[in-house]
């Protein structure tokens, strides 16, 4: 009796659960990279949201203006990224970035966004992802990007 109710309870909760993240790619071997199907679009403008464990903890910078160094580097195990993704201008920009410290994304460290001053006011590798870019053959993932989101 006990395994029927289980049973039952699973189907009803697997039938209101939203759908699983897809694999989008492997990032250069690095760690598998998964998007939300539920792509958000208007007009011309559709937003992706990706999600990466790495399989070994990375790096991020974390910006405090009240400590010396201004900035410090943090390990972090897992990250949440949306991506405002242009179809009629063919460009890509990445819009925040959230980092957690565990591979759940249940404790969120830092999270960095394009309007942000810090990212605004430097010029670093990190800083720079954040710019507009137009989709080019040389990066397949922005080509990937642009075709989920415009349905290419």
């Amino acid at each position: 009796m006990h395994r029927f109710i289980a049973f039952i309870l699973l189907t009803l909760a697997s039938a209101t659960t939203p759908a699983a993240w897809v694999l989008m790619d492997d990032n250069y071997g690095n760690a598998d990279e998964y998007y939300d199907p539920a792509i958000r679009s208007k007009g011309t403008l559709s937003t992706i949201r990706t999600f990466m464990v790495l399989p070994i903890r990375a790096q991020v910078p974390v910006y405090d203006p009240n400590s010396e160094p201004k900035v410090t580097l943090k390990l972090y195990n897992s990250e949440l990224s949306e991506y405002d993704v242009e179809c009629k201008k063919r460009t890509v920009r990445l819009t925040s970035r959230s980092f957690y410290l565990d591979r759940d994304a249940k404790i969120l460290m830092v999270k960095h966004g394009y309007k942000d001053t810090f990212i605004q006011e430097s010029n670093s590798r990190f800083a720079q992802q954040f710019r507009v870019t137009t989709v080019a053959p040389e990066f397949p993932k922005s080509i990937r990007m642009l075709t989920l989101a415009c349905k290419l």
